[in-house]
């Protein structure tokens, strides 16, 4: 009864585009913020991810670093070594 009213006050035209605003555009208004906060929830919880991710790299980098300052370590001692063998070894 109240959009014969309107209708009346403002026009046909005017009352179709008040029902579309009314029918169409705030449900659609509802459900676009509740897919920007589902895609929020998301970029939180991928950032968190990548987060994890970085501090797993960084450490995997801490100990990448110390195995080859083993390495390092080990191929002095190697080349001490075989200049001691090749002194022993000499008449």
């Amino acid at each position: 009864m109240e959009w014969l009213k309107f209708a009346e006050q403002y026009g046909i035209a005017s009352a179709g585009l008040a029902a579309i605003f009314w029918y169409v555009v705030l449900p659609l208004k509802d459900r676009h913020i509740k897919f920007l906060d589902t895609t929020e929830e998301t970029n939180k919880s991928l950032a968190k991810t990548i987060e994890k991710q970085a501090d797993i790299l960084e450490g995997m980098q801490t100990g990448l670093t110390k195995m080859n300052d083993k390495i390092d370590k080990m191929e002095d001692v190697v080349d001490k070594l075989s200049v001691v063998t090749q002194h022993l070894r000499m008449p």
